[in-house]
């Protein structure tokens, strides 16, 4: 007698089987409580079964509706997804690749130092065209951070200007080095493109080295015959050679704002980037002593001027300060080019593959 079967014959005897552990399972009176147990295996059947039969002659001869077979794929887990979802079931979910290379922004060394919303501003000017809301929920599940998207706080009312050097503010801060050396930096910045204009070091909150930075700014940015307003605090540090320098200098047209929170004028923003100056780029700058920074700090204002700044729609202080714009980049058009291309490639997936290799099933 032959082995070989055509494939007619086959397809009987597998009925004929089927049928048989049918009658076996009804005669339990458990069919839904089996199922229900082994669902996670049955999906990964399904979907292999699918590349030969139709859908309607598994859900018949497995006598199991198309409805619960939809709402156990939807439940279905997938363990290289950072949310667990299935990627056909949920195809707007980000791609593996996606996933993959928003973990590598995460979790790369070199970016350890800068924010969340900093890294997703450095990966979308590289094309990585994902919200910022999506990716602070990824990051989540990535690294557990617990820090939401929107923070409810009151907001202060801000002081804006409608083009570069039109407003500045001016600062002093007080770093440690190392060696616990504590050293004054004098720091200008225009309001408008946040764009650090001018930094000086100094053991001491003199005036002196105060007058010196902004000198240096008005020379370097050509800003003398050019009228702005100045926003500076009420310490010593900007009064006495800062008061003789407005003074007597003609060429110089600043109008000098004494920041008063209760007067509804403040200098909060170079009041941030202090803050950001000590817990995001000495993170990445080591300052041993003071000739230490005095040699770095022009790397690191260069650094910063060049920064993906989420507060500035991804772009620059330096581009911002040039006059590029947030339109020229054309990123809302790429954002739907690329959700589109997301759900395609989910929902064309062959999932079962991947789910039988991380359980090392040969297929």
């Amino acid at each position: 007698m032959s082995t070989t079967r055509d494939y007619a014959s086959i397809c009987k005897g597998l009925i004929v089987m089927i049928n048989c552990l049918n009658d076996m399972i009804d005669s339990t009176g458990e069919r839904e409580t089996m199922t229900e147990n082994i669902k996670d295996n049955f999906i990964k059947a399904y979907a292999r079964a699918k590349e030969f039969l139709p859908s309607k002659t598994i859900n018949k001869r497995l006598k199991i509706s198309h409805q619960k077979i939809s709402k156990w794929t939807k439940e279905k887990k997938c363990p290289l997804s950072m949310t667990k979802h299935c990627f056909n079931s949920c195809p707007t979910q980000l791609t593996l690749a996606e996933q993959t290379q928003l973990k590598n922004y995460l979790l790369d060394p070199d970016y350890s130092h800068l924010p969340i919303n900093h890294k997703w501003a450095l990966a979308r000017r590289r094309n990585f065209c994902v919200s910022l809301p999506t990716f602070y929920s990824y990051s989540k599940d990535c690294c557990g951070n617990p820090i939401p998207y929107k923070l409810e706080k009151k907001e202060p009312i801000r002081i804006r200007a409608q083009r570069p050097f039109q407003i500045l503010h001016m600062d002093s801060t007080l770093v440690t080095c190392k060696n616990w050396e504590r050293i004054y930096v004098h720091f200008i910045m225009d309001n408008f493109s946040r764009k650090i204009l001018g930094a000086v070091p100094s053991y001491s909150s003199r005036s002196e080295n105060v007058a010196e930075n902004l000198k240096q700014v008005l020379v370097n940015h050509h800003l003398y015959n050019h009228e702005f307003e100045l926003y500076c605090d009420d310490g010593p540090e900007n009064k006495g050679y800062i008061h003789e320098l407005l003074e007597n200098d003609k060429r110089i047209r600043i109008t000098k704002i004494v920041a008063r929170y209760e007067e509804k004028t403040n200098n909060n923003m170079i009041e941030s980037w202090n803050h950001k100056f000590k817990y995001v780029i000495l993170r990445k700058f080591v300052v041993k002593n003071f000739d230490n920074l005095k040699e770095l700090l022009p790397e690191m204002i260069h650094y910063n001027n060049n920064l993906n700044l989420p507060i500035l729609r991804t772009l620059t202080p330096n581009e911002v300060a040039s006059g590029l714009k947030y339109e020229d980049l054309n990123f809302n058009l790429r954002i739907q080019k690329a959700r589109k291309l997301r759900i395609f490639q989910n929902q064309t997936m062959d999932c079962n593959k991947i789910c039988l290799k991380q359980d090392n099933v040969l297929i």
